[in-house]
């Protein structure tokens, strides 16, 4: 894998938990019961893309020394 796509696989994983991070904050602060079950909605498609990723992310880690790992990479 080239150095461009693996910081390109990065700077997608860090944005879609940045999203997750900011939806369930939302979910949190809203009472609107629509308006919940849209975030609620985006959440889940965020949180099965965050598996997706974790997974790509996994085997392109195989064999490279430089790489973080995965928990790392989303806790800031």
């Amino acid at each position: 894998m080239k150095e461009s796509d693996r910081k390109t696989l990065c700077i997608a994983i860090q944005a879609v938990q940045d999203r997750i991070v900011s939806l369930a904050s939302e979910l949190d602060e809203n009472g609107n019961t629509d308006y919940q079950q849209n975030i609620q909605i985006d959440l889940y498609d965020h949180e099965m893309a965050a598996d997706v990723l974790k997974e790509m992310y996994i085997e392109k880690q195989k064999g490279v020394i430089n790489f973080p790992s995965y928990d790392r990479l989303v806790k800031r």
